[in-house]
C-alpha cells in the first residue's frame, strides 16, 4: 500500500510539469501582449521554477527508490535524459 502511494505521488509530481508549463506559457503570451513589464510575469516564472524543481526532486526520489530493482535496465541514462529535457525546456 505504501509503495502504491509513493508511486502515485511521484507520478503526479513529475507529470504536473507537463500541465503547468504550457498553461503558464499561454498565460505569459497574453500578459506580454497586454504589458511587457508586468510583475505578473515574474510571478508566473516563479511558478514554473517551483514546478521544475518539484518535478526534478521527485525524479531523484523515484530513481533512488527503484535503482536496485531496475538495475537490469540501467535507468541512470534515461533518468539523466528526462532531467536534461526538463532543464533545457526550463531555460
Amino acid at each position: 500500500m505504501r509503495a502504491k502511494w509513493f508511486y502515485r505521488k511521484a507520478e503526479l509530481n513529475i507529470l504536473q510539469y507537463l500541465a503547468i508549463k504550457p498553461l503558464i506559457s499561454f498565460i505569459l503570451i497574453i500578459v506580454f501582449l497586454i504589458d511587457e513589464e508586468s510583475p505578473v510575469a515574474m510571478i508566473l516564472h516563479g511558478i514554473v521554477f517551483i514546478s521544475v524543481m518539484l518535478s526534478v526532486y521527485y525524479l531523484v526520489l523515484f530513481y533512488q527508490v527503484l535503482k536496485e530493482e531496475l538495475a537490469f535496465a540501467r535507468p541512470l541514462l534515461k533518468f539523466i535524459s528526462v532531467k536534461g529535457v526538463l532543464f533545457f525546456t526550463f531555460w
